[in-house]
């Protein structure tokens, strides 16, 4: 069963964690932005000319033209650990590129035990 709920504009259905299609884990691990790109980067096979950069990570997610299958999902298991900036940052990011569209469905899970430090960060972008 799941249950939907917003955060600043922002819609979130909460489901269980996916247990196959899952394209890149992202975790408390990620302290950096630099470290956050890496990952994405090398766990969706972003081109060469991505640019490590927050306008280049958007552009990215929202063409993944050169993905094999027909989503990609994106498991937070845990919320990196980047600053305050940098976090609000990110997941308005995550929000702009799932909002384009593009030649995938990105597909964006969280944990339910997260929904606090979520809103914390949704917050400072209203």
């Amino acid at each position: 069963m799941s249950s939907a709920y917003t955060i600043n504009s922002f819609k979130f259905t909460a489901v269980a964690p996916p247990e196959a299609d899952v394209v890149v884990v992202v975790d408390e691990t990620l302290r950096s932005k630099s470290e956050l790109f890496a990952c994405l980067a090398r766990g969706l096979s972003f081109p060469d000319y991505f640019g490590s950069n927050w306008d280049a990570l958007v552009d990215c997610l929202s063409d993944l033209s050169w993905w094999p299958g027909e989503q990609v999902i994106i498991d937070h298991a845990g919320i990196p650990s980047l600053s305050p900036g940098d976090l609000t940052l990110y997941l308005e990011r995550l929000v702009d590129a799932s909002e384009r569209g593009g030649a995938r469905q990105l597909r964006l899970v969280f944990r339910e035990r997260d929904r606090t430090r979520l809103a914390a960060a949704l917050s400072e972008s209203a």
